[in-house]
C-alpha cells in the first residue's frame, strides 16, 4: 500500500518482509515514512512473547512532534532529530532502550547544541511509562549559550515523579570547566510554578577565551574560580555569585587579588562585593544594577593610596609626563543607557 491511516495518523510507503518459525516472528526489514521522518525497524517476536526489536526514526522535525505536545513551541527547537529504539523484555514487560541524537540543535535561539546525544532506559507497564521514573544521560561535543563557546558537555540527571535530581553537569569553557549539581522540581499542573536549586563550580574560566566568544573587542587576561547558586521559582530564580582572580587585565591595565561578589534575579543585580588591589593600592566597589532594556547602575567606587604612575604605566607617552604620587578616590553615580551622573573626590595623602 502507497499509505495507511490510523488514529488520524497516515504512513506512507510502508513496507514490511517478515518469516514465521514455529511461533517466531521474524522481521527481517521494515521501512516508512511518518510526518516526514523515515522510520526502519527489523528484529523477533518470540513464541513466549520475547521481543528483540530494534527501529529508528530519522530527520525528526519538531513541527512532527507539536500536535501531540503543544508546549513544546515555547521551547524554539530547530534542528531534525534521530530516534534510535531497543525493545527487549515481553510485550507486557518491555525494556526500551531509547536514544536521541541530532548533529545540530537549537533552544529558545539562546542554546545549540553540535552531536548531542540524549539516552534513556524505560521498563514496565507501557501505559504508566508516562509517570515512570527517568534516568537521563545527556553529552554535546560542543555547545553555545549567549555567544560563549562551550564543549564536552555532560550531565546525567533522575527524574522521579516532579523531581528531577541533577546528580551530574559540566562542561569546559576553553582551557577551564564547570562543573555542578541541584534539583528541579516541576510544576504539578499546566500553569503550576516549577522549583530550581543548582549550585556549579567554576575552576580556570579563561576570561581571554570567553570575551573572544562574546565578541568583546577589548583585550582581557586573566583565569577566574568561584561558584554560582541558583534557586528559587523557575520563572525568577535568585542568583549568587562568588568569584576571585589572582590577576584580571584589560587593555593593558592589570588588577591583582581580585573577589567579585553579586545577588540578585533576572530584574535587579546587587555587587555585593569587589575588591582588588591596582595602582599599587586598593580598589572596591559596590552597586545595584537594574537589568531591563536600558539597564540602570547606581555604584559606590572607592580607592586608597593607588600609584599615579603604575595607574598610568599603560597609557601612550605616560612616561613623558612624569607623573607620581599616591590618590585616595571615592565616587557615587548612577548610569541610565547613556546618560548618566554622579560626585566625587580625589585626595593625595
Amino acid at each position: 500500500s502507497d499509505k495507511l491511516t490510523a488514529m488520524k495518523e497516515t504512513i506512507e510507503a510502508p513496507s514490511v518482509a517478515f518469516g514465521l518459525k514455529g511461533g517466531q516472528v521474524d522481521i527481517t526489514g521494515a521501512s516508512a515514512k511518518w510526518r516526514g521522518a523515515s522510520l526502519s525497524g527489523s528484529g523477533t517476536v518470540g513464541a513466549d512473547g520475547k521481543l528483540n526489536i530494534k527501529a529508528a526514526l530519522e530527520n525528526l522535525q519538531p513541527d512532527a512532534i507539536a500536535p501531540f505536545y503543544p508546549d513544546i513551541a515555547q521551547y524554539k527547537i530547530k534542528g531534525a532529530v534521530t530516534a534510535g529504539v531497543t525493545v527487549t523484555g515481553t510485550a507486557k514487560a518491555p525494556k526500551i532502550d531509547l536514544s536521541l541524537t541530532s548533529g545540530s540543535l537549537g533552544l529558545m535561539d539562546a542554546v545549540t547544541f553540535k552531536n548531542i546525544k540524549v539516552a534513556t532506559v524505560l521498563a514496565g507497564d507501557l501505559k504508566a511509562l508516562d509517570k515512570a521514573d527517568l534516568d537521563l544521560d545527556i553529552s554535546a561535543a560542543e555547545a553555545s549559550a549567549g555567544g560563549v563557546g562551550l564543549s564536552n558537555l555532560a550531565v546525567k540527571l533522575k527524574k522521579a515523579g516532579q523531581k528531577v535530581n541533577i546528580a551530574s553537569a559540566s562542561v569546559n569553557s576553553g582551557k577551564g570547566s564547570i562543573a555542578g549539581t541541584g534539583a528541579l522540581t516541576l510544576p504539578e499542573k499546566k500553569g503550576g510554578e516549577g522549583e530550581v536549586d543548582f549550585t556549579a563550580k567554576i575552576s580556570g574560566a579563561d576570561l581571554d577565551f570567553l570575551a573572544k566568544s562574546a565578541g568583546v573587542a577589548v583585550p582581557v587576561g586573566g583565569t577566574v574560580d568561584g561558584t554560582v547558586t541558583v534557586k528559587g521559582p523557575l520563572s525568577n530564580p535568585s542568583l549568587t555569585v562568588k568569584a576571585a582572580s589572582p590577576k584580571v587585565s584589560a587593555s593593558g591595565f592589570a588588577v591583582t587579588d581580585v573577589a567579585l561578589g553579586l545577588s540578585g534575579n533576572a530584574k535587579e543585580v546587587k555587587i555585593e562585593e569587589f575588591g582588588a588591589k591596582f595602582g599599587g593600592g586598593l580598589l572596591g566597589a559596590t552597586g545595584t544594577v537594574k537589568l531591563g532594556d536600558v539597564p540602570d547602575a547606581t555604584v559606590d567606587i572607592s580607592g586608597k593610596d593607588l600609584d599615579l604612575a603604575a595607574l598610568t604605566a599603560g597609557m601612550p607617552d605616560a612616561k613623558e609626563f612624569g607623573l607620581g604620587g599616591k590618590l585616595n578616590v571615592n565616587f557615587k553615580g548612577r548610569f541610565a543607557g547613556a546618560s548618566g551622573k554622579g560626585e566625587g573626590a580625589i585626595t593625595s595623602p
